[in-house]
C-alpha cells in the first residue's frame, strides 16, 4: 500500500513542509487594466455579478475579446472587474503569460499599446457590430490604466512566484531566456549555506540546516517518476513500507542540493 501526497509546485516533503530551493521560470504572468464603453443600454441588473444579465454579458464580452486578441502572443483571457452606466462601461483586466526575457518590462509596455490598438481597429471597422449578439465598442472610450501595472523586475517576479510567507528568501539569477529564483539552499550560488554532512531546507523561518544523523530520515530518488521520494526511516528506526510520496511539480522545476550517501 502506498500513500500519495500531491504538493503545490512551491513545496515538497512528506507533509509538503519544505519550500523548493529553486524555481525556474520560462514565462511570467502579468495583467493590464483597461476600460471600454459598449454601445448598449445599461440595465440595473448588470450591477449584480450573480444575475443572468451580468453572466450573459460577461460570456459575450469574453468571447469577443478572445477573437480580438486571438493572434496576440501572450494573451490568455479577460476578467471583468465591474460594469457601470454610461452606455455600458466595462472595467476589465487582460490576463497575459509573457515569455521571460531581460527585456520583459519593455515588452510589457509594447503589449499594452498593442492591446489598445487591436481593440481600436475592431471598433473602427465595424466588424464587431454584425448582429445583435455581438458587442459594439466605442473607439474613443478605449483606455489603458497606467496607474496600475504589473511589476516585472526580476525581484518582483520571484516574490510573486514564491509561496506566501517565503518571499524574502528568494533572489533572482538571470539567464538568457529564463529566470532562476534561488535561495541560499541552492547549490552553486554565491553565499549558499554549507550544511556539511547535513542538508539545507527552506522552512518558514528561512534556510535551515538539518543533520541526517539526528533526523534519520532519508530520501531515495526514483528515476522512473520525476519528483518521487521514498521515506526509508524515521527517528525511531522503524522501516516505513508505505511512504512513497509523489510530488506534483507543475511548471516549476525543483533542483535540490546533492546529499551525502547514507545507509540505514
Amino acid at each position: 500500500m502506498h500513500s500519495r501526497c500531491f504538493c503545490p509546485s512551491t513545496f515538497y516533503g512528506s507533509r509538503c513542509e519544505f519550500a523548493v530551493e529553486q524555481m525556474d521560470l520560462d514565462t511570467v504572468d502579468a495583467d493590464v487594466r483597461m476600460e471600454v464603453s459598449v454601445d448598449q443600454e445599461f440595465s440595473p441588473d448588470l450591477s449584480n455579478n450573480t444575475s443572468k444579465a451580468y453572466r450573459d454579458f460577461r460570456n459575450t464580452f469574453q468571447d469577443q475579446m478572445q477573437k480580438v486578441y486571438q493572434n496576440m502572443q501572450g494573451f490568455k483571457d479577460v476578467e471583468i472587474l465591474s460594469l457601470r452606466n454610461g452606455s455600458i462601461v466595462v472595467d476589465y483586466l487582460v490576463l497575459l503569460e509573457l515569455p521571460f526575457s531581460p527585456q520583459l518590462e519593455s515588452e510589457y509596455e509594447k503589449v499594452k499599446v498593442a492591446l489598445k490598438e487591436e481593440l481600436w481597429k475592431v471598433s473602427q471597422d465595424g466588424s464587431g457590430c454584425q448582429n445583435d449578439q455581438v458587442l459594439c465598442f466605442k473607439p474613443d472610450s478605449i483606455k489603458v490604466d497606467n496607474n496600475t501595472r504589473t511589476e516585472l523586475s526580476p525581484e518582483a517576479v520571484c516574490r510573486r512566484a514564491a509561496a506566501e510567507g517565503y518571499e524574502d528568501f528568494y533572489f533572482p539569477l538571470l539567464e538568457e531566456n529564463r529566470l532562476r529564483c534561488v535561495t541560499k539552499c541552492t547549490t552553486g550560488v554565491d553565499d549558499a549555506i554549507d550544511c556539511h554532512q547535513g542538508r539545507c531546507f527552506l522552512e518558514r523561518s528561512g534556510p535551515t540546516c538539518r543533520s541526517w544523523d539526528n533526523r534519520k530520515w532519508f530520501e531515495t530518488w526514483d528515476e522512473s517518476t520525476v519528483g518521487t521520494f521514498s521515506n526509508l526511516g524515521f527517528e525511531d528506526d522503524r522501516t516505513v513500507k508505505d511512504g512513497n510520496l509523489h510530488v506534483a511539480l507543475e511548471k516549476v522545476h525543483i533542483h535540490r542540493p546533492e546529499m551525502a550517501s547514507s545507509s540505514l
